[in-house]
């Protein structure tokens, strides 16, 4: 397990499928290996944008086990849980430890609309179950953790941070403020990352990171050592990207940018779709944007 705090970059992966749905291992620890070539923090396997609520335990383990047999210790790994009830929270949690995994990002349930009190329920019996860190993965709108709650939950021993998304800048501006120091706080804030660094936090899981590492990459690294209009300008470079990512069909605009970028890593899993023309146009015009020739713009 890793003893050093969690920070800066760590790109979520996006999981490989072939035609038929099954996972492409070849093709994922490509992908593994591009993302290795940044200077990141860590790599997060099974989150959204890994469509980790497609993936059973059994393929959240082995991609897991890819992951640590690619970055050779070099990283952590972060698995992502994406499910809707403790037990099975549980169950993949134990599967993700036993592959080596060295932190847990959960998800609250996505159905009905837990109190505080469901809440830390969650989250404490998943931490008295599974000795792994835990970062809270804020992002469903039916079950929003509020800096309250997030107060409440930094109490339970394995609770490390909250990986604060759904363009909520504000909350996120809170928790640094409010939450005790030893909690990290991960922007997802994708359109706003520059300003979540500036506001405190301490580095970012979010999909943008795993289309565009390498700018991500040199944004934090130029941040962190105060060249703040470098940082700026990189931000304005990314935004048409991430504004082509972040509609319907999210999986699959994540994939096409990779596309573009001459990386091969499958169709998403049903009900995801591949796009349209008018939509990979737009993706094709928002790399050129970020100075990156699509392939599509060679063809």
């Amino acid at each position: 397990m890793y003893n050093e705090k969690l920070r800066g970059i760590i790109p979520p992966a996006v999981t490989t499928f072939n035609e038929d749905e099954s996972i492409n291992e070849e093709l994922f620890r490509e992908h593994l290996q591009f993302l290795l070539k940044s200077n990141i923090g860590g790599i997060s396997i099974g989150g959204s944008t890994g469509e980790g609520h497609a993936l059973t335990s059994e393929e959240t383990k082995r991609l897991v086990e890819i992951g640590v047999e690619e970055v050779q210790g070099k990283v952590p790994i972060v698995a992502g849980i994406i499910r809707d009830s403790t037990r099975e929270v549980i169950e993949y949690a134990k599967a993700a430890k036993e592959a080596g995994a060295d932190y847990l990002m959960i998800t609250p349930v996505h159905y009905f609309k837990p109190n505080d009190d469901a809440h830390f329920e969650f989250y404490k019996t998943i931490s008295d179950n599974v000795d792994l860190p835990i970062i809270i993965y804020n992002v469903v709108p039916t079950a929003i953790i509020t800096p309250e709650c997030m107060k409440k939950l930094a109490a339970i021993e394995n609770v490390i941070g909250i990986k604060q998304s759904g363009g909520d800048i504000h909350a996120l501006n809170r928790m640094i403020l409010e939450l005790p120091k030893d909690q990290i706080i991960y922007s997802a804030v994708d359109a706003l990352l520059y300003p979540t660094y500036a506001l405190g936090a301490e580095g970012a899981i979010a999909a943008i990171l795993t289309v565009l590492p390498e700018l991500c990459v040199e944004q934090w690294e130029a941040y962190e050592q105060g060249n703040f209009e470098k940082a700026k300008e990189i931000h304005y470079k990314m935004l048409p990207t991430w504004l082509a990512m972040d509609k319907h069909n999210m999986p699959a605009r994540t994939k096409e940018v990779l596309r573009q970028r001459g990386f091969n890593v499958g169709k998403p899993r049903s009900p995801f779709h591949p796009l349209c023309e008018e939509d990979i146009q737009e993706i094709t015009r928002a790399l050129k944007h970020a100075g990156i020739e699509s392939v599509t713009e060679r063809v």
